[in-house]
């Protein structure tokens, strides 16, 4: 296994991995900033707004986690396309995706607003969904800026606009509340606003001066056609990637009340950090591994990258004991949702591992056939145990169901993976049983009355375990990161 870890290291040249470690600590530390902000906004809104508000709110930022739908595939064809050959392709057709994007969501959108119009008469209904096509314009408008600067793996700069994001959010809302007009549309509005700021600063960024003209609308009607045709599975992927692990709130919005939904979305958003992180993390590995790495350092990374995971996710269930306190403080009237929190906790680990290790070794194996049959046996799943859930009607049992069916998929994934990866069943056994062993003394830690006693119980009994049942994974690995950084002068990673 030492060699495994010393080979890792030696695949991949010298100035890209200064580059792949450069981008990993910048997104690093804007994740830090971010989760800061998103710590914030996680207690400031609940505090302020009134739990139907709040809910409100919630049931928007859960539809617009499908506003990729809208663009049928286009934005995951160019990222194919312009991660090959960035220098090449951005310029001369960053305009017309654009163009073709704003005629294409005018001819969907207009109809559905004026649909909306007659259908929703309360002002809450009627925000919420003119809000959500707002930000659907918005958001993938921005999404194309995006794309390009992940293909030219501009990092930095998407790093600080993720960050531009969260701080332009809380300080509206902040605005609002001094104000005294914080509401759930006023939420909803600085929230576009904010996505808005983003996409302004991403696009001066994006555009360099000698950008190709835009074509005739014929080829570009011919360019965006041909950019949908190869990304409309990768939508569907991607769609069935976001919607699986937040089918549980659908139908919880949909089977209970607007405070219920409140109680249960405040679990969510306290994952919402979780997700966020392993978003960020997967849109830097996709340009790295889809430069031509081969195999057998694919497998390598895929290993290390299990087992890191793994021990990250032991370390943040520590986060729950601190976050019960300040809501026991803090926020008293969502107290009812602690046990929510609790078991969405433990699915966070796989929920990371689907994100940054499955879909992104399904796109470069070319086996998105293979990740669409894992999404449907996760999405299949949910929705049966949600079901079942939704007769009984609590809260913990949506939760346990959603845990049950993200492990299914999780399992899924890794025996769809297995022939390409050549990994031994043992291997996939031991993360099983580490995860349940550290659920358990996780459990068992909650249920002390001392949550400061409790965090340092678990720390005591399960990190340790945790490290020493992946002691020939993750040793080897970090010894060679030290000498590496004792050979090589840190400062190169800022200054490459």
């Amino acid at each position: 296994m030492m060699e495994t870890a010393e080979t890792l290291v030696r695949v991949v040249p010298n100035s890209r991995r200064l580059r792949f470690a450069k981008d990993v600590l910048v997104f690093g530390w804007a994740n830090v900033i971010c989760l800061f902000l998103n710590a914030v906004l996680t207690f400031l809104l609940p505090k302020y707004l009134s739990i139907e508000d709040f809910g409100h709110y919630r049931l928007f930022i859960l539809y617009s986690s499908m506003a990729g739908l809208a663009h049928l595939g286009l934005l995951d064809g160019i990222l194919v396309r312009w991660a090959e050959r960035p220098d090449e392709r951005i310029g001369l057709e960053i305009k017309s995706t654009f163009v073709f994007l704003l005629v294409q969501h005018v001819l969907v959108l207009a109809p559905a607003c004026l649909i909306l119009a007659r259908w929703f008469r309360t002002t809450e209904s009627l925000g919420l969904w003119l809000g959500l096509v707002a930000y659907v314009v918005v958001f993938n408008c921005s999404t194309i800026g995006q794309v390009a600067l992940q293909a030219r793996k501009q990092f930095d700069r998407l790093s600080f606009f993720t960050v531009v994001t969260a701080a332009s959010l809380l300080g509206l809302l902040l605005a609002w509340k001094l104000a005294g007009r914080l509401s759930a549309l006023t939420a909803i509005a600085s929230y576009v606003a904010a996505n808005l700021l983003a996409a302004i600063g991403i696009w001066r960024a994006v555009l360099r001066p000698g950008a190709g003209r835009v074509p005739h609308l014929r080829e570009i009607g011919k360019l965006g056609i041909a950019d949908i045709h190869l990304g409309w599975r990768i939508l569907i992927a991607n769609s069935l990637l976001v919607l699986v692990p937040s089918l549980d709130r659908f139908f919880v919005s949909g089977a209970l009340s607007i405070r219920d939904f409140a109680m249960y979305a405040f679990a969510g958003n306290a994952l919402a950090i979780v997700y966020t992180v392993a978003i960020s993390a997967a849109r830097v590995v996709y340009p790295y591994l889809s430069e031509g790495t081969s195999l057998e350092s694919r497998r390598r990374a895929y290993t290390l990258g299990r087992a890191t995971l793994l021990t990250l996710w032991s370390f943040s269930l520590t986060l729950y004991f601190p976050t019960a306190l300040l809501v026991h403080w803090i926020l008293p009237r969502y107290v009812s949702s602690l046990p929510v929190v609790r078991v969405l906790m433990i699915n966070s680990g796989f929920v990371s591992m689907i994100h940054i290790l499955h879909a992104n070794y399904f796109r470069v194996s070319l086996a998105l056939n293979q990740f669409l049959i894992g999404c449907a046996v996760g999405l299949a799943s949910a929705v049966v145990l949600l079901t079942l859930a939704m007769r009984i009607g609590r809260l913990e049992w949506f939760a346990g169901a959603m845990t049950v069916a993200v492990v299914i998929w999780w399992a899924t994934n890794e025996r769809l993976l297995s022939r390409s990866l050549g990994d031994a069943w043992g291997a996939r056994f031991r993360i099983l049983f580490l995860w349940l062993v550290s659920s358990g003394l996780f459990f068992a830690a909650s249920t002390i009355r001392n949550l400061w006693l409790a965090g340092l119980t678990y720390i005591a009994v399960a990190l340790p375990l945790i490290v020493f049942g992946l002691r020939k994974t993750l040793l080897p690995l970090l010894g060679q990161v030290l000498r590496w950084f004792q050979r090589e002068n840190p400062r190169s990673l800022f200054y490459q």
